[in-house]
């Protein structure tokens, strides 16, 4: 399979985890936004050091961490993403999922 074929099915399935979020944070709306939140950012880790080691780019990870302004680039750009994610658990949380998708706000058109 060539590149752009790869690449046009991951973007398609990213599309298609993106729409099926909401249906699984609507599961765990017992829960609060803060805790889904921490158990993402605490499960992210593992499997991104586990990805990390399956892929051999252990190397390439411990030259990247020797850069301090880069790795403070990627805490800057990780609380942004944190931020992001937790509006939209909490947007699906509280009834705002065709609000936090298509970026709609009522207000605004009326």
């Amino acid at each position: 399979m060539n590149d752009a074929r790869r690449g046009g099915l991951y973007g398609v399935a990213a599309y298609v985890l993106w729409g099926l979020f909401p249906l699984y944070f609507r599961l765990l709306e017992s829960s609060s936004t803060l805790e889904i939140l921490l158990q993402r950012l605490l499960w992210t880790l593992p499997v991104c050091l586990l990805v990390v080691a399956a892929t051999g780019a252990a190397d390439r990870l411990r030259a990247l961490l020797r850069r301090g302004r880069r790795v403070s680039a990627l805490a800057g750009a990780a609380a942004v993403l944190a931020v992001n994610s937790g509006c939209y658990v909490y947007a699906v949380n509280t009834d705002r999922v065709i609000e936090a998708s298509l970026d709609y706000s009522p207000k605004a058109h009326a």
